[in-house]
């Protein structure tokens, strides 16, 4: 799966775009939280629209992302991936 995260300047809203994968196409607003961790990393967890929820450990620096993903009907994934950091 891949994914644009797009992260709002209020700090509080976050717009996805799902780029390859299953669900393919995929896209929505939601609010998120963050916790900041030692060392660039972050907590991030937001719920969709649809129920499912989402929570990332992204690590900045080393530019990598462990993600956990519920769906609606309660499936459970863990991924892990690079993240690359851009400017729209």
């Amino acid at each position: 799966m891949k994914a644009i995260n797009a992260y709002h300047a209020d700090g509080r809203s976050m717009t996805y775009t799902i780029t390859g994968g299953a669900t393919d196409g995929a896209t929505g607003t939601v609010e998120y939280e963050w916790r900041h961790l030692p060392g660039g990393c972050f907590v991030i967890s937001w719920q969709e629209g649809d129920g499912a929820t989402v929570t990332h450990l992204d690590d900045f620096d080393a530019q990598r992302s462990l993600t956990f993903y519920t769906t609606p009907d309660r499936q459970f994934y863990r991924l892990e991936g690079s993240l690359k950091l851009s400017t729209i």
